[in-house]
């Protein structure tokens, strides 16, 4: 492999935004999987209702609309966010630190959005379900399991997410390396000696 095709990883407390843009463009497609688990759900309810002898009541039906509708949100806001990183991922004209917290910016404001409203999407297609969606065996319980992964994958999960996304709005200066972070965090909790040979496998 080429040397230049190699990115070596900064030893803990390097500030180096510039690789947040690979990190965005390695992961920020992930999103879709879980816009995709809330649509599958809320086709899975729709599709129950409609198969119901009686007609919906009119809660049911407002539910469905509001469904729709913050389908139509999620998808929209990621399908922005990938327009806009994809924009930033072919220009290395300018300051390549401030593309990575560009791009890091919006994909973060596409994941926070998105973990926040998939799993409330999901969890109204219980609602109109009822019960028996609740059962191991019954598909949107492993719906209901699945969607809540996402806040917990990096970078960022929701703590570090909302720093960081703070930390941009307001100008405050930080280590925006999640990993960097982490080992800094065990360093001081007195969990190793050297934070350079900490990684994220090792926690």
């Amino acid at each position: 492999m080429p040397a230049e095709d190699v990115m070596v990883r900064d030893v803990v407390g390097a500030r180096n935004d510039k690789v947040l843009a690979g990190q965005t463009v390695s992961s920020v497609s992930m999103l879709g999987l879980y816009v995709g688990v809330a649509q599958a759900a809320y086709d899975l309810a729709v599709g129950t209702l409609a198969r119901r002898s009686a007609a919906p009541q009119a809660a049911a039906r407002t539910l469905v609309a509001e469904l729709d509708a913050r389908l139509y949100m999620v998808r929209s806001t990621l399908g922005t966010a990938l327009t806009v990183i994809d924009a930033l991922n072919a220009d290395l004209s300018g300051d390549l630190d401030e593309r990575g917290r560009q791009m890091m910016r919006h994909f973060q404001r596409a994941k926070l959005t998105v973990n926040q409203m998939a799993p409330a999407i999901v969890n109204d297609c219980l609602t109109l379900v009822g019960g028996a969606s609740f059962t191991g065996a019954h598909p949107l319980s492993r719906l209901y399991r699945d969607i809540r992964a996402g806040g917990f994958m990096q970078p960022y999960a929701y703590v570090d997410g909302v720093d960081f996304l703070s930390a941009q709005a307001l100008g405050i200066e930080r280590d925006n390396n999640y990993m960097s972070t982490w080992a800094a965090r065990s360093t001081s909790s007195g969990n190793s000696a050297d934070p350079s040979r900490r990684t994220p496998m090792s926690r």
